[in-house]
């Protein structure tokens, strides 16, 4: 019922971090709006989120919250599509449902190797971390350490936020 009214909408498994978004389809009368910040109350979020509404494009009206979404959580949210656009009575409101990404990692080890081609007293054991999603590099570097001999031993990390990886040695 709603497809001549909306083309796309944030829906499955996203990001803690995602932007929650509603695109109309091209032919919809929308009434008159901001090109900047909306002002009214037009999403409605279960469980409740603070954040900012706001217009991307002509077609696009986004949510940002304004700290992390939770993670493995299940969020219902009802749009107030007449708000926007001209919709039949019974289309008013527009709900959806996404989750958010559940936390995991995983470590594909490259191995132990001598440090340098002179010596071989000196090793080096190194691998990679990918992650289900966006994380502090600060809580990254607490899911790994290494002992030798009862001392902690320093982890070197080279992180890559765009890919969420994070590599180790």
């Amino acid at each position: 019922a709603y497809s001549p009214y909306v083309e796309a909408y944030t829906a499955g498994i996203v990001s803690k971090q995602s932007v929650i978004r509603v695109q109309f389809a091209s032919d919809v009368a929308l009434l008159a709006h901001s090109a900047d910040n909306e002002e009214r109350s037009l999403f409605s979020i279960s469980p409740a989120i603070e954040g900012k509404t706001y217009w991307e494009d002509e077609r696009t009206i986004a949510f940002k919250p304004t700290k992390d979404l939770n993670p493995s959580e299940v969020y219902s949210v009802t749009f107030k599509l007449g708000s926007v656009a001209k919709v039949p009575s019974e289309l008013k409101n527009f709900e959806f449902q996404f989750k958010v990404v559940t936390p995991a990692f995983q470590i594909a080890y490259d191995g132990l190797r001598s440090s340098n081609s002179t010596s071989t007293d000196r090793m080096t054991f190194s691998g990679v971390m990918s992650l289900s999603d966006h994380e502090n590099p600060s809580k990254i570097e607490e899911l790994l350490w290494a002992e030798y001999e009862g001392r902690r031993i320093r982890i070197n990390w080279t992180h890559h936020l765009e890919d969420n990886t994070s590599q180790f040695e």
